[in-house]
């Protein structure tokens, strides 16, 4: 269990938000191939970590990269992303979070992590569409928990599904 005062070993040791560390931990050193989705994922910081750090078979990489307002040239996290993780076994939808949910089959993922859209309505929405991907025994877990909305649109998606959210400073986690 990850406590204030081991925190800074984890993320020294492991490379992994915190979220990401209690989910290695909830899984046990047992469980191999996992398959995963990242939400939201830019220059695929937390991408490259999770596959360096976690038994990965496969990651959906989710970003529809629609970032015009702050990058020129648009494509430029896409490549970045792409540069970081092209020696995994990772899967691009470069579409909206709502348009690629379609892709994944139901309780085929063990984990989600829910990092894209950090609106109220969208990390809501995202929480609603990508739980029934996550297999029983998974975890839906996600980064900015310290922002109004996304606090507020995990702990009433957590609600509505009857489960415990955790977290620790930024990250949330939901063990299904």
């Amino acid at each position: 269990m990850i406590t204030k005062d081991n925190l800074e070993e984890h993320i020294k040791e492991f490379g992994l938000r915190t979220s990401l560390i209690e989910a290695k931990s909830y899984f046990g050193n047992n469980k191999k191939d996992l398959i995963g989705a990242e939400l939201g994922v830019d220059v695929g910081n937390n991408a490259e970590s999770m596959l360096k750090h976690l038994d990965i078979k496969l990651l959906h990489l989710i970003d529809s990269y629609d970032r015009g307002h702050l990058y020129d040239p648009v494509k430029l996290p896409y490549e970045k992303c792409k540069e970081r993780v092209d020696n995994y076994n990772v899967v691009f939808h470069i579409k909206t979070t709502k348009e690629a949910v379609n892709e994944i089959d139901d309780s085929s993922l063990d984990f989600c992590y829910v990092d894209a859209d950090h609106s109220y309505d969208a990390c809501l929405e995202d929480c609603v569409l990508y739980y029934p991907k996550v297999m029983s025994g998974g975890v839906i877990c996600g980064h900015d928990y310290n922002m109004d909305s996304v606090k507020k649109a995990v702990g009433e998606f957590a609600l509505g599904i009857e489960k415990e959210v955790n977290f620790d400073g930024m990250d949330w986690w939901i063990f299904k």
